[in-house]
């Protein structure tokens, strides 16, 4: 697994599309929200997403719907080489389990997992949330 240094964002390879995404909750409005947003090689950004939700959440739930809300982003722009960063070790963890996993989150990622099988490559990595900080601040914009 690939760790960037805290507080800095590493470009793909060419012709790969970098997503980071974040889920984020505020205790005190008891909201949560995703943030992600799509870079190419050049660092260029090419999209990005805050969504808000409403109500109390579980941490590694809000967590999931980032890495769910990239894939169906990449799906409907059709990029075909993706790169996933997260700062969730357990959702990525999770998500690159092979062997099915029972667990509420296990059963959540799959269909997530299935997904990407759409993509000719993509792969899923921790990255600390210092390199995440453009998709964390977007959740915390929405």
């Amino acid at each position: 697994m690939r760790i960037p240094p805290i507080g800095r964002w590493i470009s793909p390879a060419p012709g790969v599309i970098k997503l980071n995404s974040v889920g984020a909750i505020d205790p005190i409005t008891r909201t949560a929200a995703v943030g992600v947003i799509a870079r190419d090689a050049s660092g260029n950004v090419l999209g990005g997403l805050a969504i808000p939700t409403v109500g109390c959440f579980e941490a590694s739930l809000v967590e999931f719907h980032g890495p769910a809300a990239a894939v169906n982003f990449s799906l409907k722009e059709g990029w075909q080489h993706v790169f996933f960063e997260l700062d969730c070790s357990v959702v990525v963890t999770k998500f690159n389990r092979m062997e099915g996993d029972a667990s509420m989150l296990g059963i959540h990622m799959q269909p997530i997992r299935d997904n990407c099988n759409a993509f000719n490559s993509c792969s899923v990595v921790y990255a600390p949330q210092d390199a995440n900080r453009v998709a964390h601040n977007l959740a915390k914009y929405s």
